[in-house]
């Protein structure tokens, strides 16, 4: 199933870690965190019979991250790869289950999809980081309880609520004229509410030609609850604003020379910009001792205008709207814990290419080359429920069924077409507590994927993609220690692919790909204010069956890293000094589908250093402190290999204040 060598590398890091068992109390165990997203419940990650992992705030603030990019990177199952040297808007990867528009992985904020029904691509980057309470992440397909795109996992973004009355700010340069500034602020108002509220700001020229960006994200919360009446109500609201270049691929002489600032100006995307914006309001009243209601009612709205260089430059120009509602009932009868639940969701897409001058951002809209107006209908209802058979037994289980219906309107060609599908995802896990420190898990879950808007516009006969995921693993922890590791194996069938047929993407169903993997992730302290973190994995995948090129058939896909280790090593004094390196190897990776061409992957160090006095604290971060040359994306198209090389060693420096 996987290489001997990277098995043993894999293991290795597990003996490494477990050498620690004695070592000082750790103040915070991972396993110990509670999560939602599994199962819509409020479950401990060490109860729960999937492979989960929680990022807190505090973890987030002390990591000195600009972009959420820069945290996801470190977990274990999670690759990144983009056209963008500093990491904005990356392509999330999970399992090795790719796309260009990280369509596979489902994206939520406060249990609220952002993932854009147009292209099903998430903007993880809207949400400013000070904004977050804690990250979600549940590895494997999720698709009982979430619906489409949680094919090889779900991350779930947590807001913070308000709790007192604060503020934070923060300012932090960096080399290429880079200035981000934050600020974060609670307040108590008037008739016991509750405000949150949070902004960022992001500037700056890149490092490579053409690659500056301008993003602008604000977001918050005003939450106010009745603990006498049983009734919490919530209402959350965000916005994101990005304008930006981008700067193309290098050819392989330019990559060989070194020339790696110069950007391609005949590169067919230019660049763009794009506004996004949504609404929350949620509901929640206990009913009686075991059973709660919750509504959920939402909107989301994206507008985007693109730049493209090819066939004689073009424009997107896309709006998006999406109405949610949802209605969720949770109980909890002897020794069950229950969800049941129905969403809803009306969206329109109007979807325009207008003739450009692309590198001026000039439309000239008396030409229109294209006009799509798409109406989107899905319904959806689920039933879950978590049996805690015995006091050493977890059963979960859970059912869904899903439906949807694009009304597609081409308004060029005056032509109308309704493509219309539905899928039914069950899942099914067994948790075994064996000691009261290890817990062994297995589960079994099926997984869909619905063609998004985009695709059905270029071909309306495009089917489902449906995968069957298969997963064992076991958790250890204890007060100074933990460690979570995981089997696991998907086959997806009718995947769908993009080809390159004469300059133009035509996508089609692929017959059958196999996805399977371990993965490794483990923490401690070492002893007072030295911690430590281990992270690794192996990805396998193999195309199974494709019946129009069937050489295919055996290999692997490209632009999956085949494995990855992650180090980290802390220490925080009592006088407030704080020190990190952060390590990762990122394995080799098929350049073309024939898998004759390799990317040999790199290796990358970081280094942080704070200081924290009373409200006010400083910190320095050196990003590839030995400099390495490498790229997170690189491949093969008509035989030609691209490169899109990452930033080098840079300096960044910061304060934060706090009121």
């Amino acid at each position: 199933m996987f290489g001997k060598s990277k098995f043993q590398v894999l293991m290795t890091g597990v003996l490494f870690s477990s050498v620690f068992l004695f070592a000082e109390e750790v103040s915070s165990i991972q396993l110990g965190e509670i999560v939602v997203t599994a199962t819509r419940l409020d479950e401990l990650v060490k109860e729960l019979p999937v492979t989960a992992v929680v990022i807190t705030g505090e973890e987030i603030e002390k990591s000195q991250a600009r972009f959420i990019n820069d945290i996801l990177e470190e977990v274990a199952g999670i690759s990144l790869s983009g056209m963008d040297a500093s990491g904005r808007s990356p392509v999330v990867t999970l399992r090795g289950v790719y796309d260009y528009n990280s369509s596979y992985v489902l994206v939520l904020v406060d249990g609220m999809p952002i993932n854009s029904p147009d292209t099903g691509k998430p903007y993880i980057d809207a949400i400013p980081l000070s904004n977050i309470e804690r990250i979600e992440i549940i590895k494997g397909a999720s698709s009982s309880l979430w619906g489409s795109y949680a094919v090889g996992g779900v991350i779930n973004i947590v807001t913070k609520e308000a709790k007192e009355t604060s503020a934070n700010v923060s300012l932090s340069l960096s080399e290429w004229n880079t200035k981000i500034l934050d600020f974060s602020g609670q307040a108590l108002l008037p008739g016991n509410i509750y405000l949150n509220i949070a902004a960022n700001s992001k500037v700056s020229d890149g490092w490579r030609d053409l690659s500056n960006y301008d993003i602008q994200t604000f977001g918050g919360s005003l939450n106010k609850e009745d603990k006498e009446l049983g009734l919490k109500t919530s209402l959350s609201f965000g916005y994101y604003e990005d304008d930006h270049k981008t700067p193309g691929y290098l050819t392989e002489k330019q990559w060989k020379d070194g020339n790696l600032e110069a950007a391609d100006t005949s590169y067919w995307c230019a660049g763009g910009r794009q506004k996004n914006g949504y609404i929350k309001l949620m509901i929640k009243k206990e009913l009686s001792a075991n059973l709660s209601g919750r509504l959920n009612l939402s909107y989301f709205n994206k507008g985007y205008t693109f730049y493209y260089r090819s066939k004689g430059g073009s424009a997107d120009v896309n709006d998006v709207d999406v109405f949610s509602g949802s209605l969720q009932f949770r109980g909890e009868i002897s020794k069950n814990k229950f969800t049941v639940g129905l969403d809803i969701d009306k969206g329109r897409v109007d979807s325009r290419n207008y003739g450009a001058d692309a590198d001026k951002e000039e439309i000239d809209k008396d030409i229109l080359n294209k006009h799509k107006d798409t109406d989107i209908h899905k319904f959806a209802v689920y039933l879950q429920d978590m049996w805690k058979i015995l006091d050493w037994l977890n059963l979960n289980m859970g059912l869904r069924y899903d439906r949807l219906k694009h009304d597609i309107t081409d308004k060029i060609n005056d032509e109308k077409y309704s493509p219309e599908v539905s899928a039914l995802s069950p899942n099914f896990g067994l948790l075994f507590k064996v000691t009261s420190r290890l817990n062994l898990f297995t589960s079994i879950s099926k997984a869909f994927r619905l063609p998004t808007e985009s695709q059905f516009c270029k071909n309306p006969d495009l089917e489902p993609e449906k995968g069957m995921n298969y997963e064992a693993g076991m958790k250890f922890f204890s007060e100074k220690f933990f460690y979570q590791l995981s089997l696991y194996r998907m086959d997806l069938t009718d995947k769908i692919t993009y080809e390159e047929v004469g300059g133009s993407w035509v996508l089609r169903n692929v017959g059958k790909v196999r996805y399977q993997g371990i993965e490794l992730t483990s923490g401690l302290e070492l002893f007072k204010g030295v911690s430590l973190s281990l992270s690794g994995d192996i990805t396998q995948t193999e195309i199974l069956k494709e019946p129009k090129y069937p050489e295919r058939e055996g290999k692997g896909l490209r632009q999956v890293p085949l494995w990855k280790v992650s180090l980290g090593l802390g220490y925080v004094s009592d006088t407030g000094f704080g020190i990190r390196f952060d390590f990762k190897r990122i394995g080799e990776w098929y350049m073309d589908y024939e898998n004759e061409e390799k990317y040999p992957g790199y290796f990358r160090g970081d280094l942080k250093l704070s200081w924290d006095r009373e409200n006010v604290s400083y910190y320095i971060t050196v990003d590839n402190i030995f400099d390495e040359k490498y790229c997170r994306k690189a491949y093969t198209s008509y035989g030609k290999k691209r490169y899109y090389p990452a930033t080098p060693r840079t300096f960044s420096a910061g304060v934060r204040i706090k009121f």
